[in-house]
């Protein structure tokens, strides 16, 4: 190592001693590579390192002088990572400090030199969409609605051979700067543009467009019954309801990385957060609620961990040779189920998840051990750890953007596996005004003759003709998403029967009411039907409370009111008559016998009038004129009159009896 300056994109680079000495105490150089390609930058991959630890120190400059910011000091024997150019050094430069005392001296240090090219700036454009967004930069659309999405990017240097590719949080992704998408579900989806130029560099902006994706209403509906008989009327509601959709920011996960046997290699696997608002940073080291990995290695003592955040703050998760742990005793131990020694060409082995959060009490190099389970040593129990630098250190960062798990290997003869890997955070910091529940803008009815009333999303149907009858009810949500739905009812026949039913007459005031059920049925047959007898319509429609059949009817008259029902027709069929009280007109007289008396003439005298109150029964004697008649013509006309007191001989004498109403000579009753 000398002080000259150098230019350069190739050679190796050594301390004082070379590539076999060690350095010399008491040196001070000052070293400044800078690339010998325009426009690229300088870069270090370090194979070797060894200074005595704490006294001589590599002092590293981002730029072409001390003068620039100072990245990292490094002593000791751990390998540092990957040196290379800011974004923020414009020259491509890195300059180097070495200092040793009197004392001690060491191996020094190897790195490969290399350039290569930063990345432009690109700034990634939504121009239109279609539809477009609501004033609250929303788009609402309805599942299997197309969204047409144009865009477009700024480049620093040149747009030539851009990759445009459309991230749209479904799980699927499209190629160009103008797509169409059709999202499948229902839910909240964050849109983003992902241009990447011939060099893989991306932009570094989010556009996150939301879109929501409302699902159809849900129509449901009720009625008291199914089916209504003909003329009575049946209600029918509609019931629409709707999901809520809860946004719920989950960072991906990432893929599987491969970890080889790389004496200071550096294996990076990241992944992109991009569903936080764009302005959300972490305040709080509790935020993040822990960084997991799924992994396996055959010697944590190898391995340097490290998180850096999309603004480029670290945190290492475990440090090499894991110093600062308690227990140095596990340096030699597994990550994991490894395969190692003799059988580690078997391949991946089987990942244990490792989460780093400020929550947890011990340092991963302190963790439980437990038996491999594919080789004899002990591997370190799963679960939460605290990360070997706070996270502190990462205040400040972006939520939004790239990720960086870093995993530098600082010995041989080990290799392993990220199976995956993912950072959470607090669900609190999802933002929930994202959050949404559709609701109506507009419902209808279909019209239709049989609806006679609607009552808001209550319709009343009523028709004389049995039938079935379907009734659509259409709702419109407030993303403008349709739904219809039909309801079926049906209208049931009744029996046929007589809607004129005669009175049924009685001549005193006991009725009974079975008697008159054949001048109800007509030509029905009553074996098959039931009839009952009810004090009033509502009782005869309710079917309750019903009358006795021998009815007592204390002032007439009375209408009675008929329900007439069939197993085979569910619906009854209604009628009524009058109870009407009559005369009761003339009784039967029983037979007279005499015997004859000692004259022995074969004559002797009746008593007919002892036949009155007989004949009479219980109609008033007030009311009507008794009379007897040898002939039934005489009884008709009022002639051929029979002596009350006559005498007949011994032969069978016919005596006809005539019952005529005082009032109206014209009624009588023979």
């Amino acid at each position: 190592m000398s002080n000259a300056p150098v230019t350069t994109c190739t050679g190796t680079f050594f301390d004082s001693g070379g590539n076999t000495g060690d350095y010399s105490n008491n040196s001070t150089f000052t070293k400044t590579f800078c690339p010998s390609t325009a426009g690229s930058s300088i870069r270090f991959v370090f194979t070797s390192f060894n200074l005595e630890q704490n006294v001589d120190e590599l002092f590293v400059y981002d730029g072409d002088s001390t003068a620039s910011p100072l990245l990292a000091t490094y002593s000791g024997t751990n390998i540092p990572p990957v040196i290379q150019p800011t974004g923020a050094n414009t020259s491509g430069c890195i300059t180097f400090v070495f200092t040793s005392d009197a004392v001690t001296t060491a191996s020094g240090w190897s790195a490969s030199i290399s350039c290569v090219t930063p990345c432009q700036d690109i700034i990634a454009n939504l121009d239109s969409t279609a539809p477009t967004a609501d004033t609250d930069n929303i788009i609402k659309v309805c599942v299997g609605e197309s969204i047409a999405f144009n865009g477009s990017a700024t480049f620093s240097t040149s747009g030539v051979g851009a990759v445009y590719t459309w991230n749209f949080d479904d799980g699927t992704t499209a190629t160009g700067q103008n797509v169409n998408k059709v999202f499948g579900a229902p839910g909240i989806y964050r849109v983003n543009l992902i241009v990447n130029d011939p060099l893989d560099c991306r932009n570094s902006n989010f556009i996150n467009q939301v879109v929501q994706v409302s699902d159809d209403p849900q129509i449901s509906f009720y009625s008291v019954f199914d089916e209504t008989c003909k003329n009575v009327p049946l209600d029918i509601t509609a019931n629409v309801s709707y999901n809520t959709f809860i946004y719920d920011c989950v960072p991906p996960v990432s893929g599987v990385t491969f970890l080889p046997d790389g004496s200071g290699a550096s294996y990076e696997t990241s992944i992109v957060v991009d569903c936080y608002d764009s302005s959300a940073t972490l305040t709080d080291i509790n935020q993040i609620t822990g960084i997991c990995l799924n992994m396996e290695h055959s010697y944590i003592g190898d391995l340097e961990i490290k998180i850096k955040s999309p603004n480029g703050q670290t945190v290492i998760l475990l440090p090499t040779d894991s110093s600062g742990g308690a227990n140095g005793a596990n340096l030699g131990t597994y990550l994991g189920n490894p395969w190692d020694g003799a059988t580690q060409g078997n391949g991946a082995g089987t990942g244990t998840n490792y989460c780093f959060t400020m929550s947890a009490s011990s340092l991963l190099i302190d963790g439980v051990l437990t038996p491999g389970l594919n080789e004899a040593g002990n591997s370190i129990t799963g679960g939460n750890y605290l990360p070997f630098q706070s996270f502190t250190n990462l205040l400040g960062s972006p939520l939004n953007g790239v990720w960086t798990i870093t995993v530098t290997d600082d010995q041989m003869s080990d290799d392993g596996y990220i199976f995956d890997w993912g950072i959470t955070f607090d669900p609190t910091l999802s933002p929930p005004d994202l959050s949404f529940t559709p609701f109506s803008s507009s419902v209808s009815w279909t019209p239709d003759p049989t609806i006679t009333n609607i009552n808001g999303n209550t319709i009343t149907v009523e028709s004389d003709t049995p039938g079935t009858y379907c009734y659509t009810y259409t709702v419109v949500n407030n993303f403008g998403c349709i739904s219809t739905n039909v309801k079926c009812i049906e209208i049931l026949d009744a029996p046929t029967i007589v809607e004129d039913v005669p009175d049924l007459e009685s001549c005193d005031e006991n009725f009974d009411l079975e008697t008159h059920i054949p001048e109800i049925l007509g030509s029905l047959d009553p074996s098959t039907y039931d009839v009952y007898f009810y004090a009033s319509e509502a009782d005869a429609i309710a079917g309750l409370p019903r009358l006795y059949h021998m009815f007592v009817d204390s002032s007439p008259p009375t209408t009675i009111y008929v329900r007439v029902e069939n197993y085979l027709l569910s619906c009854p069929a209604f009628t009524e008559f009058n109870l009407v009280t009559v005369p009761c007109g003339a009784n039967q007289p029983d037979d007279m016998f005499a015997c004859d008396d000692v004259s022995n003439d074969g004559f002797e005298i009746f008593d007919l009038t002892s036949q009155d109150a007989t004949v009479l029964g219980i109609n008033p004697a007030s009311d009507y004129t008794i009379t007897y008649h040898t002939t039934q013509s005489g009884a008709d006309n009022n002639t051929d009159l029979a002596s009350p007191f006559s005498a007949f001989n011994g032969t069978n004498q016919v005596i006809y009896v005539r019952m005529e109403s005082i009032a109206d000579p014209s009624v009588y009753y023979t």
